[in-house]
């Protein structure tokens, strides 16, 4: 006799385990985030310091490169003065310079090369023109070299005088080694005075004649009132 089946007919049922509850997400604290954080941000490359870089080409200006420092108050003089007279001639050589180049270069390239001077050094296009024509005042023998130390402005200004002029300030000493802008300077506004003196003169006569004028037309006027 066959063996009955028990479990036909029977549904079986299959139960999934139950899921554990999600626990509660903590509110994120930005304190403890930036505490946690710090020792490796410190690590950082950008965070890192750069090593400082010492030359060790950095020594002090005596002894090899300039000549022993002077103590006393002539030697300080002495020192400085030579110093300056050789900053002042050095314009010279730029002078010289100049005056290759305006002689070699296309008008638009010495118009460039100005630009880029003025701009480069804060140099306006006059001084420029005034080192090379001093340079060539010196040049010619026009002014004499000894007259060099006074600067650029000067020997410029001495050269532009007339011959009439040039001859007043070789006898006034300006033509010598010493001389100074200022001395140079007060030598031109003497020369400008006297023609100052005259033209305020002119003008002058030139207003009383206007009165005149204008008095003997208001006796006119007046007379036919007479």
């Amino acid at each position: 006799m066959p063996k009955k089946d028990l479990m036909k007919g029977v549904e079986v049922v299959h139960k999934l385990p139950g899921r554990k509850p999600k626990p509660a997400m903590r509110a994120i604290d930005p304190d403890e985030i930036r505490r946690q954080v710090a020792p490796f941000a410190d690590r950082l490359p950008s965070q890192t310091a750069p090593t400082a870089v010492t030359s060790t080409t950095d020594k002090p200006l005596r002894g090899e490169v300039l000549p022993p420092v002077p103590q006393s108050l002539d030697e300080f003089d002495a020192a400085i003065s030579e110093e300056l007279v050789r900053a002042r001639k050095s314009y010279l050589r730029i002078g010289e310079l100049l005056s290759v180049a305006d002689e070699t270069l296309q008008p638009e390239q010495r118009a460039e090369l100005v630009k880029r001077l003025g701009a480069r050094f804060d140099l306006k296009k006059s001084a420029l023109t005034q080192m090379m024509k001093a340079f060539r005042a010196i040049r010619s023998g026009r002014i004499p070299e000894v007259v060099a130390s006074a600067g650029y402005t000067a020997v410029y200004t001495l050269a532009n005088l007339d011959d009439e002029s040039r001859e007043k300030a070789k006898s006034a000493g300006l033509f010598r080694s010493g001389v100074r802008q200022a001395d140079v300077r007060a030598f031109v506004q003497e020369l400008k005075a006297p023609r100052n003196d005259k033209g305020k003169k002119e003008a002058l006569e030139a207003e009383l004649e206007r009165l005149l004028a204008r008095v003997e037309k208001v006796r006119a006027e007046l007379a036919q009132f007479s």
